[in-house]
């Protein structure tokens, strides 16, 4: 599993990830009745925690019924949030009082000590997923990691006292109709470390498709790049997969759209081309 991370004042250069491969053949026969969309479809409900809204004072609200406030207690759709009882609960923050817990929309989630959130969700073997959020650390404390487990693999994740854009890439292993992803703070008792958490996203791709397009009388091909906007990617082909030790360079793009098209005029005299794209 892959881990990334970006701020606002640093960027840093992530290993090669080659996305997908996919055969300009079959991609073309799915092509002909699979829509196309500007945004991939996030698998997780109430990933933006927008909802359960509320508009009375006090703007936050505690995600589990315990001792500190009873009446406080409020589910959170979507989701099944864990809490070990012995500090302050999790909870659900509103703009503008909770600048610290939101980064988009008028909610967001603070993890304190001890507590979590978690979901399930579907994977098909083999299928490629990547899973999104933004965290920061309230306080002064010396910050913890904060542990993120999805499909069975659990990866610690750095947090700063900055908002800061994570995302985990996977491949599954298996088809799996109630795979786990789970947020905690796992930091010990004693230790007061409150986590911003906020617009969690999971998408599945695949990242390319191959399409032929009639122009002035033949076809041509292209290939549709579905990333991150602002994002650097090398896309590459081959004619023969039998020969993927020679992947020949197309371009590099700066993603300005997603998806983003790409017309591949030098493939007219082969008989067939695969494409993969590597994020830089």
């Amino acid at each position: 599993m892959n881990e990334r991370h970006k701020t606002s004042n640093h960027k840093s250069k992530p290993p090669l990830k080659t996305i997908i491969t996919k055969a300009l053949g079959v991609a073309l026969l799915l092509a002909a009745t699979a829509p196309t969309s500007s945004h991939a479809q996030n698998l997780l409900s109430n990933g933006d925690f927008e909802l359960p809204e509320f508009s009375s004072p006090p703007f936050f609200r505690y995600l589990t019924n315990t001792n500190y406030a009873t009446q406080l207690g409020k589910p959170l759709p979507g989701w099944t949030v864990l809490d070990d009882g012995i500090q302050e609960p999790p909870y659900l923050g509103k703009l503008p009082t909770y600048t610290n817990v939101v980064h988009h929309g008028s909610y967001g989630i603070a993890l304190n000590q001890g507590s979590g959130i978690r979901t399930t969700f579907a994977t098909e073997s083999n299928a490629i997923y990547r899973l999104s959020f933004w965290l920061r650390l309230q306080g002064t404390v010396t910050p913890l990691p904060l542990q993120v487990t999805i499909a069975g693999v659990v990866t610690n994740v750095p947090i700063t006292t900055s908002w800061t854009d994570h995302f985990l890439q996977f491949t599954a292993a298996t088809t799996d109709p109630v795979a786990v992803v789970q947020f905690s703070n796992v930091s010990p008792v004693g230790n007061f470390q409150t986590i911003g958490l906020d617009e969690i996203s999971l998408v599945k791709f695949p990242l390319l498709q191959a399409r032929l397009l009639p122009v002035e009388g033949r076809l041509l091909p292209f290939v549709s790049l579905d990333g991150g906007v602002g994002r650097t990617y090398r896309v590459e082909y081959v004619d023969s997969l039998s020969d993927t030790n020679a992947w020949q360079t197309f371009t590099n793009i700066v993603l300005s759209s997603s998806p983003f098209l790409l017309f591949d005029t030098q493939s007219t005299n082969a008989p067939q081309r695969f494409y993969r794209a590597t994020e830089l």
